[in-house]
């Protein structure tokens, strides 16, 4: 399938599209000097940790090349997933440390993100003008713009959720799922799981959903395959949780309102919490209700 008509010369259809993804990037990153203005100190740590990375190999707590990022001390040690740092650590292997940079680096993610999820559309509807209205609404979309504003860990996010439907959209079109396509499917797997906290239900959640493609025992095998190469890509992780479980644990505990000892209170406060977080009201009308993401009203 091709994304310009036979009938016209693609290397002038290629290039006005190239042209137009640049317009749409400068746009995209042209008030990320000024807005938001100021680094939060969740920024500076990703940011900070990525440049001793790239330039000593050494987290700012001493641990060389880590996998979780200890972040602040006395009391209020946080844990950062590695993703979006060791990214950042390729870019501060050539380019001079600021805040502008770092967050030009993570806004590029969510772009190349809704890039991908644009041609993933018309991949799917088999239709040009989808593929470009769904990139359009991506961009405008505040919950996805918003974080892009940011360094933080939601960047990475965002593409390996993306990431995971497109490979596994190219896979399910096939009879027979090839290796390869089952390595790409755990590799984005596990890219959502060490993206972000929320990951590590996220991933496991679309792992198990891989079931609805199992239509024959040729099919059983391909989705059993990816369960075992994610499996694999979790060895890292079992070895941190077992070895430092506030590294993986931690923010849960520190934050969550799961504290009653009545496991049918709990239950309720968690369908009230999913209350809210699928509440149009909230997504609409609302929004985040931290001023560094969102400014209400």
């Amino acid at each position: 399938m091709s994304f310009f008509p036979n009938n016209t010369s693609r290397r002038t259809q290629w290039i006005a599209a190239f042209a137009v993804i640049i317009l749409l990037y400068g746009l995209f990153i042209s008030t990320l000097s000024t807005h938001p203005a100021g680094s939060y100190v969740d920024e500076s740590c990703e940011a900070y940790n990525a440049y001793l990375i790239a330039k000593t190999g050494t987290a700012e707590n001493g641990t060389t090349f880590p996998l979780f990022f200890q972040c602040y001390t006395q009391g209020y040690t946080q844990w950062m997933s590695p993703v979006l740092m060791y990214m950042m650590t390729g870019m501060y292997l050539i380019v001079p440390p600021s805040i502008l940079s770092a967050r030009i680096f993570s806004a590029t993610i969510v772009f190349a993100a809704m890039l991908l999820l644009g041609l993933l559309a018309f991949r799917i509807s088999g239709r040009k003008s989808v593929g470009v209205v769904v990139t359009l609404l991506a961009m405008t979309t505040p919950w996805l713009f918003e974080i892009s504003r940011l360094i933080q860990e939601t960047s990475p996010l965002v593409f390996s959720i993306v990431l995971f439907l497109f490979v596994l959209h190219r896979a399910s079109r096939q009879i027979v799922w090839r290796l390869q396509d089952c390595v790409l499917i755990a590799l984005s797997l596990g890219l959502i799981t060490y993206s972000y906290a929320a990951g590590r239900v996220l991933a496991p959640l679309f792992g198990l959903a891989l079931l609805v493609f199992v239509r024959n025992w040729k099919s059983l095998v391909s989705v059993t395959k990816v369960g075992v190469l994610y499996t694999l890509s979790l060895i890292p992780f079992f070895v941190v949780y077992f070895t430092n479980p506030k590294a993986i644990n931690g923010r849960f505990h520190e934050v969550t309102n799961l504290r009653s000892p009545s496991l049918i209170e709990n239950i309720g406060t968690v369908l009230s919490a999913l209350n809210t977080d699928v509440s149009l009201k909230f997504f609409i009308f609302e929004g985040d209700y931290h001023v560094r993401h969102h400014i209400a009203g």
